[in-house]
């Protein structure tokens, strides 16, 4: 009898210790909830500190980007995003030019998004070989303009061939030229216009000339097409008349007609409509200006 207690008693405790290191083996893989969070698996917990730790880089080969304007401008030639085994990874990469150096040297700003939410920013050096930055052309005889081409001057003088515009590399960027002009206090028919355009590579070319403005009718122009006023402010409605005039380019300020209403006391949009008028009856085109009380 004293044999066989000894005996089922060592076999008690080979099966507990068994027991034991099979549970602890189940633990391990994961086929047990885990104590601290029985509703997460040890495998997603395990999951969730790897995403965490991820480690992204931007890897440039070559280091310094150089571009000689013979193909089409790419920045992302020789990106590549990797993971923290150093395994490209497919991602969005977005790539800003962040500051210029000089005419021919910048600094293009690379950035990714981790799948934690995390972002990534490096940046290389871009050479720009053979450049000889941006330029605007213009005719040394320029057409007159009529007021329906006011607002796509350089569109309408690229195609009269009176303006060319050039990124620094030959090719036309005419389409992306601005313009601001101002009326001659003494010709308001005469428009001091100023254009500029700016580049990929942020680089800025500016020219200036004065332009005739040819009128078949009178002709009114506004400061502004939309105004945001805190409630109860003052409000002159003949404070963002530009000009008025009529088609030979004599002043009109009293015969501007207004219609509209804004009660700067309630919240909301108001659209005001501007005419002038000369003596024979004739009528400008409509202006509007939105008024917005916030």
């Amino acid at each position: 009898m004293h044999f066989n207690f000894i005996h089922t008693k060592t076999i008690l405790k080979i099966i507990v210790s068994f027991l034991a290191v099979f549970y602890i083996f189940l633990l391990l893989t994961g086929t047990i909830p885990s104590l601290s969070d029985p509703a997460v698996s040890h495998d997603t917990q395990v999951s969730s500190i790897i995403s965490e730790s991820s480690d992204w880089n931007i890897v440039f080969d070559p280091e310094e980007l150089v571009y000689d304007g013979s193909e089409r401008f790419d920045p992302m030639i020789g990106v590549t995003v990797t993971d923290e085994e150093n395994i490209p990874v497919e991602t969005e990469v977005f790539s800003t030019i962040q500051s210029v150096r000089g005419k021919n040297q910048k600094e293009i700003l690379y950035t990714v998004t981790t799948p934690t939410g995390e972002s990534i920013s490096s940046s290389r050096t871009l050479k720009l070989k053979d450049y000889k930055g941006p330029s605007i052309q213009l005719s040394e005889s320029l057409p007159s303009i009529s007021e329906d081409n006011l607002n796509s001057m350089a569109t309408y003088l690229s195609k009269a061939d009176a303006l060319k515009a050039l990124d620094g590399y030959d090719n036309d960027i005419s389409s992306s030229v601005t313009c601001e002009w101002t009326h001659d206090t003494e010709n308001p028919l005469t428009l001091h216009v100023t254009f500029q355009i700016e580049n990929r590579f942020l680089d800025t070319a500016v020219a200036k000339a004065d332009l005739s403005l040819q009128l078949k009718k009178p002709y009114l122009a506004l400061s502004a097409t939309t105004i945001k006023l805190a409630r109860n402010a003052p409000f002159d409605p003949y404070y963002y008349v530009q000009i008025a005039m009529d088609s030979d380019g004599h002043l009109l300020p009293d015969a501007i007609t207004i219609t509209g209403h804004v009660d700067t006391s309630t919240s909301g949009t108001y659209t005001l409509s501007y005419t002038v008028s000369d003596s024979s009856g004739k009528s400008s085109s409509e202006k509007f200006l939105n008024v917005v009380v916030e």
